[in-house]
């Protein structure tokens, strides 16, 4: 250009073999969880000198597009896969050990099913049934047992586990004959000792429970079962057996939640 006036204008393509995307937010994390990839830049960069107006002022304008979306892409669909993944395996985990646990209950394993529903516990922090069967077992390991040491270890832990799953799941009838149970223990180990002060709080449990359900299996025959027991301790009248076990037959509907212990009940029942 005249005038003491530089134009100039270049037009680029460059490649690049190893472009990094880092994650603003953290920006000590490790490249290998950013963005690695290849790809291409290209532009047109315009550069111009005025001398004239004022002495020695340069003008740039650039434009440029650098394309990387095929090797970002490629590592989006990797991390969405294994995102993806980890809940998955976390549940066939989970799957597996409440299938387990049962079995190794029914082997009469309690302590090592005890100690597997509580793992599974503590991994399934949100979830209140494998508390809830943590407790189940060091309760039901509980009745016979004479010596009061191992007893009160058991069912301390058994209530300690039915107060976590009852913060989880409020107004749980399930966690509510849970307690009673766990009373229930204490009652059957010393009746003169536990029997007068447990034994209006289980009635009042057991009421609660059948209120939030009526119809669930566990709920009546549990019920029915207590009022023919705590008859003992209580000088109240019992109602009416041929009421009660008129109930037994609502067994024959499966519980989603646990139909192991369903079928338990009815071949606890048909036998009583």
């Amino acid at each position: 250009m005249s005038d003491g006036n530089t134009f100039r204008a270049e037009a680029y393509y460059k490649e690049y073999g190893s472009l990094v995307k880092y994650n603003t937010k953290i920006p000590r994390i490790d490249s290998n969880f950013n963005n690695f990839g290849t790809g291409y830049a290209s532009g047109l960069d315009i550069f111009w000198t005025d001398n004239k107006s004022i002495k020695n002022l340069d003008y740039w304008v650039s434009y440029g597009y650098l394309d990387t979306q095929r090797t970002l892409k490629k590592n989006t669909i990797i991390i969405l896969f294994l995102t993806t993944s980890l809940p998955m395996s976390a549940q066939n985990k989970y799957t597996d050990g409440m299938q387990r646990a049962p079995q190794l209950w029914g082997e009469q394993k309690t302590t090592l099913a005890s100690n597997l529903f509580e793992r599974i516990a503590m991994a399934e922090e949100y979830n209140w049934l494998p508390y809830h069967y943590a407790a189940l077992v060091n309760t039901t390991a509980s009745f016979g047992e004479s010596d009061k040491k191992i007893l009160t270890q058991q069912l301390e832990k058994a209530k300690e586990f039915n107060d976590i799953a009852k913060n989880l799941s409020p107004a749980n009838p399930e966690l509510l004959v849970m307690e009673a149970l766990i009373n229930t223990a204490w009652i059957a180990f010393d009746g003169a000792t536990y029997g007068m002060t447990l034994t209006g709080k289980n009635t009042q449990l057991y009421q609660k429970a059948l209120q939030l359900a009526p119809k669930k299996p566990r709920v009546v025959f549990s019920k029915a079962e207590w009022d023919l027991g705590s008859a003992r301790y209580s000088v109240r009248i019992p109602p009416p057996i041929a009421r009660m076990w008129s109930e037994l037959w609502n067994f024959s509907k499966p519980l989603k939640m646990t139909p192991r212990f369903t079928q338990n009940g009815e071949r606890k029942g048909r036998k009583g």
